[in-house]
């Protein structure tokens, strides 16, 4: 098996996550790609939407909108305008802003920052919504597995 690359995601603010990864995926450019060790070297655009990280035994998620990426056989940097985990992602000041959003595209249909706030909160709320479904789903397994089985009569 391959050497796990190393993986940094670094915005304005903070080093947000630094680790090794078995497999990365996230928004590029021309698309969601994928990064594996050994991965071609190559640079682009990061674009809004989740950002996955595979570890040996976890998975990260994180939602990240504009900035670059560089890979290499063995790193993936990540300058992200903006990124945030998942988990930390608060729907109520998500809401907030996609309301102030949409209000100001109202006022002005071709207004870009504008159209960009909302994209980057539709997306946070749906990965937050993911989270939580998530979040459930591995709930219900753990109450199914710890349960002890039914007798038969």
């Amino acid at each position: 098996m391959a050497e796990p690359i190393s993986v940094r995601i670094i915005t304005p603010e903070e080093v947000l996550y630094e680790g090794r990864a078995a497999f990365l995926r996230m928004p590029g450019i021309e698309g969601e790609f994928g990064v594996f060790p050994g991965h071609q070297p190559m640079m682009t655009v990061v674009k809004t939407g989740e950002l996955k990280i595979i570890e040996d035994h976890s998975e990260h998620y994180l939602f990240v909108s504009g900035g670059f990426v560089e890979v290499t056989p063995d790193s993936v940097v990540v300058l992200a305008d903006v990124a945030e985990r998942v988990e930390n992602i608060d729907p109520k000041k998500v809401e907030e802003a996609r309301a102030r959003a949409q209000e100001a595209l109202e006022r002005n249909a071709g207004d870009q920052a504008a159209a960009a706030a909302l994209e980057r909160a539709l997306f946070q709320m749906k990965l937050h919504e993911a989270q939580q479904h998530r979040r459930h789903s591995r709930d219900d397994l753990a109450s199914h597995i710890q349960q002890p089985p039914m007798e038969q009569s």
